[in-house]
């Protein structure tokens, strides 16, 4: 009995959060996501978290989005289908994984599997130690609908993040 209360519990605070995210935030999966578009200005990973932080309130806390999920990437890819209609065509977003110690982490130091259906072919690779989510159907002409992959890149900065709020 206890189990099942605590199954339902957990349902009903997942579907809490997404049915309350805050102003400017958008569910997908469970979690609450903001994009940060910067229009033509480089922002780095660092200045990327940095923004999304600045969004924290008493009531959220923000940071770069970590992505639980291969589910949740496509459930985010979903939202996006929606929600990027509102936002001009570039196909980068800095989210919340970085490789500090050698492995691939999110923020909260969990291990990103090298096997996850999450990375984009040919990545990780050990060029950089941040991580950001792509568009290939924007970046690479693939005819796929809304075909987002983690990547790792050489590049020092992109014009975009996406943030998520957690309640505080």
């Amino acid at each position: 009995m206890f189990r099942l209360k605590t199954l339902l519990l957990v349902a009903a605070a997942a579907v809490t959060v997404g049915a309350q995210c805050p102003d400017t935030f958008f569910e997908a999966g469970g979690g609450c996501f903001h994009v940060v578009d910067t229009g033509d200005t480089d922002i780095t990973w660092e200045d990327a978290r940095e923004t999304c932080i600045g969004l924290s309130d008493s009531s959220w806390t923000v940071d770069l989005a970590s992505l639980d999920s291969t589910a949740q990437l496509e459930a985010f890819a979903e939202a996006w289908d929606t929600v990027g209609a509102d936002y001009r065509p570039y196909g980068y977003m800095w989210v919340g994984f970085t490789r500090e110690t050698g492995q691939w982490a999110n923020l909260d130091g969990v291990p990103i599997s090298l096997y996850s259906n999450m990375w984009r072919e040919s990545h990780p690779h050990d060029m950089n130690m941040y991580v950001f989510i792509e568009d290939v159907t924007m970046t690479s002409g693939i005819e796929s609908r809304g075909r987002f992959y983690a990547s790792c890149t050489m590049k020092d900065a992109l014009q975009r993040a996406l943030c998520r709020a957690f309640p505080a």
